[in-house]
């Protein structure tokens, strides 16, 4: 009888101890989202958003921490090489932030290539086009998701309003870095500046910088009309918001997780995209509010300005690959 009671009280404890060991193998699993823009714009609202999809559906299996407006890493780049080596999981930085380790990105800093954003979105889920432009980022460590709106570059200035090309000789701009927006600016007859989104209010203010070329959520969401009064509608570029995650870490998943993951996140895309228009809306109605003159670029000077792009186009189709370039025509 003694021995029967030995043996269930051993019995009882083995179960246990696997229950327990079977928690603990159940760890949670973090995913790290970090970027530099603020909460109140585009991304922000969208790493918001996956955050919450991701607790409704993967509750106490995944966890989102999103770190917004520079709190782990103040540039992009250095968000990027942290994603590559799993320091964190995922980043969401503009086309133009990856092109120092991928030069064909730059197809994306390229003056008026796309007349609209659902061009671009085509663009980098064509095989002849975003096949080509991703084939190095798993070498890398990375794995591109997906693509995140952000609607086109205007150009805002505080010093007099651009109507015209020759409006453009003599001001200064600030860019993000790019030697593609650097040619633009030359061809332009004006100056350029690399500086960080951070320090552009600042730069305005104080007159080192007239100008700035942005979306109008990282425009609004920054309040920047408080310092730039003029701005001009022209569909410049579309530098979207590029979503990748870090590849052993998304590889390594559970199939059912990253089935599910996968789901979320094509969610995340299409929410993200009906809100772009709107929130440039909004944006452009507040500026207005606040004292901004907004002007719309009549087609026959957005033609000029076009025609006077073209040996910046051409000086970087053979860094992009004609084929590529091709391809986007096509669109």
């Amino acid at each position: 009888m003694k021995k029967s009671i030995m043996m269930l009280f051993i019995i009882g404890c083995f179960m246990f101890t696997m229950v327990l060991a079977g928690t603990a193998g159940a760890k949670e699993i973090v995913i790290k989202l970090a970027h530099t823009t603020s909460i109140k714009g585009i991304k922000g609202l969208t790493g918001e958003y996956f955050k919450k999809l991701v607790d409704e559906r993967l509750k106490g299996k995944v966890k989102v921490q999103h770190f917004h407006s520079g709190q782990l890493y103040s540039d992009a780049v250095k968000a990027i090489q942290a994603c590559e080596v799993n320091a964190i999981q995922m980043v969401a930085p503009t086309t133009s932030k990856y092109t120092g380790e991928f030069p064909k990105l730059q197809v994306f800093d390229l003056p008026f290539m796309f007349s609209t954003g659902d061009q671009m979105l085509a663009a980098l889920q064509s095989p002849d086009i975003g096949g080509k432009l991703f084939a190095d980022f798993e070498k890398k460590g990375l794995k591109q998701v997906g693509l995140w709106g952000t609607g086109f570059r205007q150009f805002f200035n505080a010093k007099c309003p651009i109507e015209k090309m020759e409006d453009f000789k003599g001001l200064k701009f600030r860019i993000q870095a790019s030697k593609a927006f650097e040619e633009f600016y030359k061809v332009m007859a004006a100056n350029s500046i690399v500086m960080p989104m951070s320090e552009v209010y600042q730069a305005l203010q104080m007159g080192i910088i007239d100008g700035e070329d942005q979306h109008w959520n990282s425009f609004g969401s920054s309040k920047h009309w408080e310092v730039a009064k003029y701005a001009t509608q022209c569909n410049y570029t579309y530098t979207g918001y590029l979503v990748c995650m870090n590849k052993k870490f998304y590889d390594g998943l559970p199939a059912d997780i990253r089935t599910e993951l996968n789901k979320i996140l094509a969610e995340v895309q299409e929410w993200n995209w009906k809100i772009v228009d709107q929130k440039d809306a909004e944006f452009m109605a507040e500026g207005r509010k606040a004292g901004m003159e907004i002007y719309s670029l009549p087609t026959d000077e957005l033609n000029r300005w076009k025609k006077q792009s073209q040996p910046v186009i051409k000086m970087y189709e053979p860094i992009v690959g004609k084929d590529i370039m091709d391809a986007i025509g096509k669109l």
